[in-house]
C-alpha cells in the first residue's frame, strides 16, 4: 500500500511537470541593472550645451512572456535607449525598450530621467609638471619635458570654473 502512494505521487508529480513545459504558461522576470544607451547626443552638443543625466546609466525591467521565451531572456538581450532628441521641456527623458521578441513585454521601473543641460566651455590652461617620489637608484631622469605648455579642457561650465591649477 505505501509503495502504491508512492508511486501515485512520483507520477503525479511528472505529469505536472509535462503538462508545465507543453502549456508554457506566462510568467514574469525582473532584471536589474540593465544599461542605458544614449542616442542622438548631438541634439545637445551641435549647441554648445552638455548633459548630465542624474542618476544611475542603469534600470530595473520587468519582462513578461511564455515561459519559454523569458527562461531564455538575457540582459544582453534588452536594449533600453534615451534618445535626447526627445527631450521634454522640462528637461527629462523617456526610456525605451528595444528587443527583438515582439511576444515579451518590457516595463520599465524608472521610465523618466532627469537631464541637467549646461552651456559648453573651454578652458586653455597651462600646466606644470611636478616630479614625486624618488626614481630607482639603477634609473636617472634628466629632465622633464613637454611639446605644448598649455592644452584646452572643454565641459560644463559650473564644473571647468572650478578648476584652478592643472599639474601632472
Amino acid at each position: 500500500n505505501l509503495l502504491l502512494k508512492i508511486t501515485s505521487i512520483l507520477l503525479g508529480v511528472m505529469l505536472w511537470l509535462v503538462v508545465l513545459n507543453i502549456s508554457n504558461p506566462i510568467i514574469s522576470k525582473t532584471i536589474t541593472t540593465v544599461p542605458i544607451s544614449i542616442v542622438n547626443a548631438n541634439a545637445i552638443s551641435d549647441v554648445d550645451k552638455v548633459y548630465t543625466i542624474e542618476g544611475e546609466l542603469f534600470t530595473t525591467v520587468t519582462v513578461t512572456g511564455h515561459r519559454k521565451d523569458i527562461e531564455n531572456l538575457k540582459k544582453n538581450d534588452i536594449t533600453i535607449v534615451a534618445d535626447l532628441s526627445k527631450l521634454s521641456e522640462i528637461n527629462t527623458i523617456r526610456l525605451y525598450p528595444k528587443l527583438n521578441n515582439k511576444d515579451i513585454q518590457v516595463e520599465i521601473k524608472d521610465e523618466i530621467k532627469k537631464i541637467s543641460i549646461e552651456d559648453s566651455i573651454e578652458l586653455i590652461c597651462e600646466f606644470e609638471i611636478n616630479k614625486i617620489g624618488k626614481e630607482d637608484k639603477s634609473c636617472y631622469v634628466r629632465e622633464i619635458f613637454t611639446q605644448d605648455e598649455n592644452f584646452k579642457i572643454k565641459g560644463p561650465e559650473s564644473i571647468i570654473k572650478t578648476i584652478d591649477k592643472v599639474v601632472f
